[in-house]
């Protein structure tokens, strides 16, 4: 556009919009404001407002009386700014009757995207968007006469109009000639980070995309307090760093009413939107139209067909709202993640969800690699994690990644069965392995508890006489959460009255500890079998659990953060279940009513949290150590701790029977639990979730065994 008609210092300027039926008060003001704010960008200060209450705008925007009422203001106005996209024929009613110019909201944005665009490709896009919205605005330019010479023989010659629009198609022939260019290395761009797990920051403009991308990257991207600060593509790696890497994209903020020209001619920026593997909706809490944005967010992310996407909302600057404020955005957007990018705790569990997310959709294989071919490795070195590395007459790796990524080494190296690790290990063999690691135990005496999906578990003694407990991972998957593990045990230990493990050894085939006084509630035979070894519904053990659980979830949740201890608020808890049902929906075909009732549950507020508190995850006989009905020695097995719903450590109760349900309950508000509205309706609703939460761990696993009966359980009717 040219910068030529730009008015600088205007002594007056006024708003205009026509308030249709469809348009209410607060909508008028809302856009209004926004139109007053992109202005002040430009350097413009709005001084009045005219509005008009009109079935629809006339042929000069507003009616005969307010046209006179704009035309008595004309002394002083040098600016008309409408609050619409205004025909050429209505632009010049106006202009006509006023003697001032007039802008109609088309033209205020693109004014400012004409200043903010730094880029090659957006000055490029701007100036297209511009000259399409200039062109059939041009009009007979008198000073350079009536006709030019040329237009074939016989010619009167064309018109400046004609020359002009002419001048015009081709400058924006030459423009979509650039871009293609541009568009076409942005294209080979993407497809070269088409194996990588991409995040799309996409949301109202202003509303902190690039505050997140900074503090998500630890790049310094431009952040500024205005409308469209950003108009760029920019992509940077999650900090610290992944394997494989996820890349964060911030994209160009959105706006209600933006110009059709603008939407088509951002078509980069929009790829990456819609080639994106998760959309990040990011919203400002702290503006009283934060659910109006996240409704233009969502319909402009439908009209370029990205709406199947999976995507979170993210309801940004919760610093600057009260905590009252943050109760109500709860209750309106409980799926939604309260953030501020500001804030490093804040940050830090959005980034670990946006791991857990991407790793729920990673596949496992194991590769026997050459040594005179590892360059095939080297391609993909950053897009893999590595489990395990075996090194004998040739290198035996077991990865970690994204399907595209062990689908291009398929194409390259022989796949093998992945190892078993710990899970076909003889009793002679698990002794070698704890030698290993300085443990001399007596293997004749080994007994082996095969009940876990994740460890298979080994008593022995060492021949000093004390007993031993061996974790064996069962897959490379298992091992990779170790660490997290060992800072759950690290915060819990302390602060308990029962017994948790001390872990000695702890490698990815081996963890180590001394045996805890008491015994399993719950283990498997030979030959898999239950064995319970006391009564599992008795109420001095309902009460002895409901005491333990008290204590869990009394332990200090800003105390477990800063801990390391995973951390979910109750609308992440929320958001979490619906996020796990799309990923299991899209990996698998789920029966009707399944759906149905998950759906419903997932609707329904009264069975969701309130607030969280620290949970074991899987508290339940196996993980239980007792001696005697009555006395609980220790919990074992801390791989599934989090703050997240306290009901989660109620559900196995609840399979037991409401007898002993409502014991535990009774003793959990006894001894200072908090009471919990419909208790039993949401642990109800957690049981029948197992098959979306199997579903989940097969697909983590990656064996196809799981997945089979995954795929089972969801077929059966609900």
């Amino acid at each position: 556009m040219s910068s030529s008609r730009r008015p600088h210092d205007p002594r007056l300027t006024v708003l205009v919009t026509v308030q249709t039926p469809d348009r209410s008060d607060a909508a008028i003001e809302r856009s209004l404001s926004e139109l007053d704010r992109l202005l002040r960008g430009l350097g413009i200060a709005a001084q009045h407002r005219v509005i008009q209450k009109r079935q629809s705008p006339s042929s000069s925007y507003v009616g005969a009386g307010k046209l006179r009422e704009l035309a008595e203001l004309t002394g002083g106005v040098v600016v008309v700014v409408v609050d619409d996209e205004l025909t050429p024929g209505q632009q010049r009613s106006l202009e006509q009757a006023t003697g001032a110019e007039v802008l109609d909201r088309t033209a205020v944005i693109l004014r400012v995207f004409e200043g903010r665009a730094r880029t090659r490709e957006a000055r490029l896009e701007v100036e297209l968007a511009g000259i399409a919205y200039e062109l059939p605005r041009i009009r007979e330019d008198v000073s350079l006469g009536d006709r030019e010479g040329g237009g074939g023989r016989a010619s009167r010659g064309n018109s400046n109009v004609e020359l002009a629009k002419q001048r015009a198609r081709a400058r924006m022939a030459e423009l979509r000639r650039e871009l293609d260019a541009l568009h076409e290395g942005a294209a080979l761009r993407r497809r070269q980070r088409a194996s990588a797990q991409r995040v799309a920051l996409i949301g109202y403009t202003n509303a902190g995309k690039s505050s997140l991308m900074r503090a998500l990257t630890g790049t310094e991207v431009l952040v500024e307090d205005k409308l469209f600060a950003t108009l760029g593509t920019t992509v940077r790696a999650l900090a610290p760093a992944t394997s494989p890497p996820i890349l964060i994209t911030d994209t160009v903020g959105f706006i209600e009413r933006l110009p059709h020209a603008l939407i088509a001619s951002f078509n980069s920026t929009l790829d990456e939107a819609r080639e994106a593997s998760l959309l990040l909706f990011v919203v400002d809490a702290a503006d009283a139209a934060h659910l109006r944005q996240l409704e233009v967010t969502r319909r402009t992310i439908d009209d370029i067909g990205a709406a199947s996407l999976p995507h979170l909302v993210v309801l940004n600057k919760i610093d600057q709202v009260s905590a009252e404020m943050r109760r109500t955005l709860a209750d309106e957007l409980p799926e939604a993640i309260q953030i501020s990018a500001l804030s490093p705790a804040d940050v830090a569990a959005l980034r670990q969800r946006l791991i857990e997310f991407f790793d729920a959709s990673l596949e496992t294989a194991t590769f026997e690699v050459p040594y005179d071919r590892q360059s095939s490795i080297a391609e993909v070195r950053d897009h893999v994690k590595v489990l395990d590395e075996v090194y004998a007459d040739r290198l035996t790796l077991t990865l970690r990644s994204t399907p595209e990524v062990l689908a291009r080494l398929r194409s390259k190296l022989r796949e093998v069965p992945s190892p078993r690790r710990g899970s076909n290990m003889s009793t002679a063999q698990i002794g070698a392995l704890a030698a290993r690691h300085g443990l001399d135990l007596d293997v004749d005496g080994m007994r082996i508890d095969e009940a876990g999906l994740d460890y298979r578990i080994a008593f022995a003694r060492a021949q000093d006489g004390a007993a031993w407990v061996l974790r064996l991972p069962r897959r490379p998957d298992v091992s990779a959460k170790l660490s997290e593990e060992r800072q759950i045990l690290a915060f819990v230990a302390p602060r308990l009255t029962v017994a948790v493990p001390a872990w000695q050894v702890c490698s990815d085939d081996l963890v180590a500890y001394r045996r805890l006084p008491g015994e399993p509630g719950l283990t498997l035979d030979a030959g898999g079998r239950p064995v319970w070894h006391f009564d599992p519904s008795s109420p001095e053990f309902a009460a002895a659990l409901g005491r333990l659980i008290a204590e869990l979830q009394s332990l200090d949740v800003e105390a477990a953060r800063r801990a390391g201890v995973p951390v979910m608020s109750a609308a992440e808890v929320r958001a979490q279940w619906r996020t796990d049902f799309e990923q299991v929906r899209a990996a698998f075909t789920i029966v009707s009513p399944l759906q149905a009732r998950w759906r419903s549950w997932f609707d329904n507020d009264a069975l969701w949290p309130e607030r969280t508190a620290f949970t074991h995850g899987e508290l339940y006989a196996a993980h239980v150590l007792i001696d005697g009905p009555a006395r609980i020695t220790g919990v074992i097995d801390w791989t599934t701790a989090r703050v997240g719903d306290p009901a989660v450590d109620f559900t196995y109760q609840h399979m037991m029977g409401p007898t002993a349900f409502d014991a535990t309950v009774a003793a959990y508000v006894r001894a200072g639990g908090t009471p919990i509205p419909h208790f039993a309706e949401r642990c109800a609703e957690i049981v029948a979730a197992a098959p979306l939460t199997y579903a989940l761990f097969a697909l983590r696993s990656g064996d196809p065994q799981h997945r089979a009966a995954a795929t089972a359980q969801l077929l059966q009717q609900a």
